[in-house]
C-alpha cells in the first residue's frame, strides 16, 4: 500500500457484501461484516516473527475498526513438547552444527524427493499442529498470512480441501525460496 493510504471499504473486494455476508448466523451483524486477517509465524529464530509483526503494523495502519488483525505464533497450537523443542533444535543446529543444518536444508530442497516426503510432512504437520487446522476452520479468516512454511502448508492444504475459503498469502522470510515454501492452494507469495 502507498505509505499513509487508508483502505477504501466501498471498492475493496475484501469487504464486498457477497464475501462477508456468507458468514454464519452465529456471528453478530458487525462481526459478519468485519474482515478477519490472521498473521502466523513460528518462533524459530527472530526473522519470521519480526516480519509478521511488521506486516501486522502496516495492516493496522491501513485498516480501521472494520478489520480484526491477529498475529500469533503457530507453535501456540501444538503440543508443549514441540513448542519448546522446535525452536531449541533449530537454534542448536544453526549455532552448533551449521554443516548438519545445511545438509538437512539441502536434502529437503531436492525436487527428486519432493513426491516422497511431502505427504509425510503433511501427516506430520496434521499430528503435531492439528490445533492450528481446527483454528483456521473455526475462524474462517478472510486472509491468512504466513511468515513460516509450517502455517503456510497447513493453510494451503485446508484451502485445497475446501475447508477454508481464506486468501492464503505466504511471505518467504528465508534467504532463498525453499521447496517447503511452495504449496498448492496458496494464492499469493511475497519475498521479504
Amino acid at each position: 500500500r502507498p505509505h499513509g493510504r487508508k483502505i477504501d471499504y466501498d471498492t475493496s473486494p475484501l469487504f464486498s457484501s457477497e464475501r462477508l455476508s456468507g458468514r454464519g448466523s452465529h456471528y453478530s451483524f458487525e462481526e459478519r461484516f468485519m474482515a478477519k486477517i490472521a498473521i502466523f509465524y513460528t518462533n524459530a529464530g527472530e526473522g519470521h516473527r519480526k516480519v509478521a509483526e511488521a506486516i501486522r503494523d502496516e495492516l493496522a495502519a491501513a485498516f480501521d475498526k472494520h478489520t480484526q488483525i491477529i498475529c500469533e505464533d503457530s507453535l501456540d497450537y501444538t503440543y508443549s513438547f514441540f513448542k519448546v523443542s522446535y525452536p531449541s533444535c533449530y537454534k542448536f543446529l544453526v549455532t552448533k552444527a551449521p554443516d548438519l543444518w545445511g545438509w538437512i536444508y539441502d536434502f529437503f530442497d531436492q525436487q527428486e524427493m519432493f513426491w516422497f516426503w511431502r505427504p509425510l510432512r503433511r501427516i506430520f504437520n496434521h499430528i503435531k499442529i492439528g490445533g492450528l487446522e481446527k483454528y483456521f476452520i473455526k475462524e474462517q479468516f478472510d486472509i491468512i498470512i504466513s511468515t513460516h512454511f509450517q502455517s503456510a502448508e497447513i493453510a494451503a492444504a485446508l484451502k485445497r480441501k475446501k475447508k477454508i475459503q481464506s486468501i492464503v498469502f505466504t511471505v518467504i522470510t528465508d534467504f532463498s525460496a525453499h521447496t517447503l515454501w511452495v504449496n498448492p492452494g496458496t494464492d499469493y507469495y511475497a519475498v521479504m
